[in-house]
């Protein structure tokens, strides 16, 4: 995905939950031996931490087009 990326486009990470809402990812985290721990922001742009495990995180990776100006960060998380 990343390969087929312009220069005006991102990838935007999303986490969803299993009552169909998204958080926007900032980073994973592992919490071994089966947990992983996701950052981000929910749909009202607060802070979040989700404590999940491992097997139940569905992600979602979208290509977007990338707001800012300059050469593009290959990801990003939306604001």
């Amino acid at each position: 995905m990343l390969s087929r990326l312009g220069e005006d486009e991102a990838v935007l990470i999303e986490a969803l939950l299993t009552d169909g809402s998204r958080l926007t990812v900032t980073a994973f985290r592992y919490h071994g031996p089966d947990m992983v721990i996701i950052d981000g922001r929910d749909s009202r742009g607060r802070t979040t931490m989700l404590c999940a495990q491992l097997d139940t995180v569905q992600v979602l990776f979208t290509i977007v087009k990338n707001p800012g100006a300059g050469p593009s960060p290959k990801l990003r998380a939306r604001a």
